[in-house]
């Protein structure tokens, strides 16, 4: 599924709509928030199993949230109408002119001692643009305004990049929230063990005393995952334009685990993010509009004509006791361009449109880098989250259950019981933190690419 090229199509598609306006609205009314409820879990489950929450927010309702309801992008989805008002503007051709006019008006009357002619004429002129200014002045704006288009499908894609990573951070901090609940709920069962044992005076009072510690910093750890869990919310409900009190009983629906198969290869991605990529597309129209430019610059150096013509004219010789005589007439002129003085513009517009084709360049070249670190980053923490569920987990997992099993038997002190659930937690954490960097790696890739090409 090509996420973004959906999303590319629906805006263009909503642009030229007249109910664009009221779509950024109906965003917020398909989506319902349900409160979120924290509950301990037993202490003996498996830190690899998917805890996916059964209701919620899911991405793709989010992606669509955004793109109505983001402040950022619906102001800047008000530069289309703008950038097409003016394309609107230079397919105007200049109005005609009207020129009434007398000649030869006498100071009184003209008379036999004193003769004249009186002339009147009325003479329409119209402008003819011979070097071709306007049709000029059309394309550039024709190219202005796929530029600004594809740069608002750019800002979707930076926005949802910034949904991702806030998305990512929910889902991370529910599970951290779980695990921290899981680890106390495991040391307040150890505590009771512990306390029958105290009669029988097997642990020491040292051991006792470490338990307690542990316990105080896995209540405090809780407290702390809840706290980043809400900030989290909270970053995301902002993303989404959602009311400040929405934040506190946001919930998403998603998982940090890999389901999906294996990417495009690196120069399949490479073709994949040089077609797809909205940023390079607003760089190669925005080279079609220095071209267009310099072309205007060109058509500029010649004044329009004038063109006009007189259907009547009417000379007065009455006071020469003769009739009125009528006639006809036209003409036309234009500037001559003896001197050239837009050779300065145009060679500057040549300058500016091979600075951008350099510009554009190294945007292909730095396209091609940010693919190759993608897909760097994406089988490497693959490979990472690989490692930790075939042969870090099980491991770490069998050694703390082995200790609770011993230490049950009273084969074990406390304080190896302890060690081993402090390292079991501190592992299970790293493998969440690696669950995340790969669930962001696979996201980023899309960004990267421009495409929905990972769930």
């Amino acid at each position: 599924m090509r996420r973004l090229s959906e999303v590319t199509r629906k805006v263009n598609g909503i642009a030229e709509s007249s109910t664009m306006r009221r779509s950024h609205h109906l965003g917020i009314l398909a989506i319902g928030l349900l409160l979120l409820s924290l509950t301990a879990f037993a202490p003996k489950q498996a830190v690899g199993a998917d805890q996916e929450p059964a209701y919620g927010m899911a991405l793709e309702a989010a992606i669509d949230h955004l793109v109505t309801s983001n402040y950022r992008l619906r102001t800047q989805f008000q530069e289309i109408p703008q950038a097409r008002a003016d394309e609107l503007t230079a397919s105007l051709r200049n109005a005609p002119a009207i020129f009434v006019d007398g000649n030869q008006l006498p100071y009184g009357s003209y008379s036999e001692r004193r003769p004249g002619v009186a002339t009147y004429e009325v003479s329409p002129a119209l402008n003819v643009d011979y070097s071709g200014k306007r049709r000029s002045h059309m394309r550039q704006t024709r190219f202005a305004t796929r530029q600004v288009e594809a740069l608002y499908q750019n800002a979707v894609r930076e926005e949802i990049d910034h949904l991702y990573d806030a998305y990512v951070d929910v889902l991370q901090n529910h599970e951290m929230v779980r695990m921290s609940h899981a680890n106390l709920a495991s040391l307040t069962e150890i505590a009771g063990e512990a306390q029958k044992r105290i009669r029988q005076g097997k642990p020491a009072e040292l051991e006792m005393t470490d338990l307690s510690v542990q316990q105080f910093k896995a209540t405090s750890a809780v407290g702390d995952a809840e706290m980043q869990q809400l900030e989290a919310n909270r970053k995301l409900a902002d993303l989404l334009a959602l009311p400040a009190n929405g934040a506190d009983g946001l919930q998403v629906h998603g998982s940090l685990h890999d389901r999906s198969a294996s990417p495009p290869s690196a120069k399949e991605l490479l073709c994949l993010a040089l077609e797809s990529r909205p940023d390079l597309m607003a760089e190669r129209l925005g080279v079609e509009y220095d071209r267009a430019t310099m072309q205007v610059v060109q058509a500029e150096r010649f004044d329009d004509a004038i063109v006009f013509y007189a259907p009547f004219q009417a000379d007065n010789n009455r006071p020469q006791g003769k009739q009125v005589s009528t006639s006809w007439g036209a003409g036309a002129g234009t500037t001559m361009p003896l001197l050239d003085r837009s050779q300065g513009n145009i060679r500057r517009a040549r300058i500016i449109l091979t600075q951008r084709q350099i510009e554009l360049q190294g945007l292909e070249r730095r396209i091609a880098n940010e693919v190759q670190r993608a897909q760097t980053e994406y089988e490497a923490s693959r490979e990472v989250v690989r490692h930790y569920e075939q042969d870090g987990l099980p491991a770490i997992t069998r050694l703390r259950d082995e200790s609770h099993r011993r230490f049950a038997a009273g084969e074990e002190a406390l304080a190896s019981l302890l060690d081993s659930q402090k390292n079991y937690h501190e592992e299970s954490r790293r493998y969440l933190e690696a669950l995340g960097r790969h669930r962001r790696a696979m996201l980023k890739l899309n960004t990267i690419v421009g495409q929905r090409i990972l769930p």
